[in-house]
This record gives structure tokens, C-alpha cells and sequence, in this order.
């Protein structure tokens, strides 16, 4: 199945049940599971004096963000972490984030801050 049809049909799943699925916890940090979206198809209330994270992870690999809140107070800054699944890489960060380290940090200086992890593989 092509990728980019497979993202919209998570979201379009993710938009149907009203939250976030997939989504782990650990110590205050969120950690999104491969081919993963975090997106809010309307921004909360709050957004209007706050910021809110969308990531999305391209391949196989996982994003950890500490700390993860539903909305982030205006220039509040976000450690974002690459950890890319068994016989895979991490190729860089997109969006408001544009690296090829694997931990970054975002500031939250926009009511909607995007960020696509991509990871590559298999590695041989």
C-alpha cells in the first residue's frame, strides 16, 4: 500500500475516534510508534494563547517529545528524539525542525508548529 495513502487513512481513523491512537507515555515524555500522526484537524480552544506540536514520523522509527503537552505555552521550547526501529536509520527532521541530529530542539513560536521525523532502512 503507498505510503502517503496509508498516512491518510490513520488519520482519517485517528479523526473518527477523536484523539490520538498508539500514544505511550514515559516520564512526561510522549512517544509516538512508527508511520504515526499526532494532528489536530482544528486547533484546541486554548491554541489561541498557546502552541500545538504535529508530528509526523516518515518509515520506521519512533519520536520521543519532553515534554509533551496538549498545548505549549508561546515560545516554549520542545527536545524532540529520533529513535529509529531495528535495521532502520534516521535521516533527518523537516518542517520547523531541520536536521540530521537526532535529538532537536523546537521553540513553539507559532499557534501550529510541524515537524516530520524520516527515518530510512533497511539497512544492509
Amino acid at each position: 500500500m503507498n505510503t502517503q495513502w496509508l498516512i491518510v487513512i490513520v488519520v482519517v481513523i485517528i479523526f473518527a475516534l477523536g484523539g490520538i491512537m498508539g500514544v505511550l507515555y514515559l516520564n512526561k515524555a510522549q512517544i509516538l510508534p512508527e508511520s504515526s500522526v499526532m494532528i489536530h484537524d482544528t486547533a484546541p480552544p486554548m491554541a489561541s494563547v498557546g502552541s500545538v506540536l504535529c508530528v509526523l514520523v516518515e518509515g520506521k522509527g519512533t519520536v520521543i517529545i519532553n515534554p509533551y503537552k496538549e498545548v505549549y505555552e508561546p515560545g516554549e521550547t520542545v527536545t524532540l528524539e529520533a529513535v529509529a526501529a531495528s535495521g532502520h536509520s534516521f535521516y533527518g527532521w523537516e518542517g520547523a525542525a531541520s536536521s540530521r541530529e537526532l535529538s532537536v530542539r523546537v521553540s513553539m513560536d507559532d499557534a501550529r508548529v510541524d515537524v516530520t521525523a524520516v527515518f530510512s532502512g533497511p539497512m544492509r
